[in-house]
């Protein structure tokens, strides 16, 4: 690809671009908010299309310095225009955003995989916008294949230590253990402890799980709507 050789604006260039960074976008978004990401289709969509924009002004103020310089008889003054300038910041400033979507719970970290889609929009708009299609292309395909399909084929059991508190109540114990039974049958009790606190006596019951299928959060959704539950808590062991 010359950078240098047109100098005139194509529209349907422009909107081949930008459509192309919409729907890319748009899919790594969708992935995103179908798991209740913070960041969901038009977060991405506004990055992707916005690096696109980024991309293409680069390409027009390079293609602009040249011909001037050109005109004038001096190529070389318009060489020293450096195409990734803008590029380099759109790069260093999305990690900012992207930062903002990771959450850390004492060793619960989650929000890497939104961070890192964020991150990939903008790389792959700036790469529309720079016009290098089969390489877009590639890279989309490569990175929507991971979010959506290698998820659900390749299973990764992991360890998880739960900790419950909640009203000591004997109807509250057992709907906890079959809210953990439900997300996972091989739940073991590890822990228990009760303590007073004022006139309430509060069980503190902590569970270690092993499995691929454990889900925090739908666990979490499906736990506080159980009477008495103070607090969950989980830690990767």
């Amino acid at each position: 690809m010359d950078i240098f050789t047109n100098s005139t604006p194509n529209l349907l260039d422009f909107v081949f671009k930008f459509s192309l960074s919409l729907l890319f976008s748009g899919l790594i978004g969708y992935e995103r908010e179908m798991n209740e990401s913070s960041a969901g289709i038009k977060t991405h969509i506004i990055v992707g299309v916005s690096s696109t924009m980024i991309a293409i002004v680069q390409l027009l103020l390079t293609q602009q310095i040249y011909h001037q310089n050109l005109a004038m008889g001096d190529i070389t003054t318009g060489l020293g225009s450096d195409p990734t300038r803008l590029i380099a910041q759109v790069i260093s400033g999305i990690g900012f955003l992207g930062t903002g979507t990771i959450i850390v719970t004492k060793r619960h970290v989650s929000g890497l995989t939104t961070a890192a889609s964020i991150w990939t929009v903008a790389i792959i708009g700036i790469t529309l916008g720079m016009g290098m299609y089969p390489l877009a292309i590639i890279g989309f395909l490569f990175i929507i294949s991971t979010l959506f399909i290698f998820k659900r084929v390749i299973k990764v059991k992991k360890t998880e230590k739960v900790t419950i508190k909640y009203l000591k109540k004997s109807e509250t114990s057992e709907k906890v253990m079959t809210a953990l039974l439900k997300v996972d049958e091989q739940a073991e009790i590890i822990g228990y402890d009760s303590k007073f606190y004022g006139d309430e006596l509060v069980a503190i019951m902590t569970f270690r799980i092993t499995s691929s299928n454990f889900d925090f959060d739908e666990f979490i959704r499906y736990i506080t709507t159980i009477e008495n539950i103070i607090s969950v808590d989980s830690t990767n062991v």
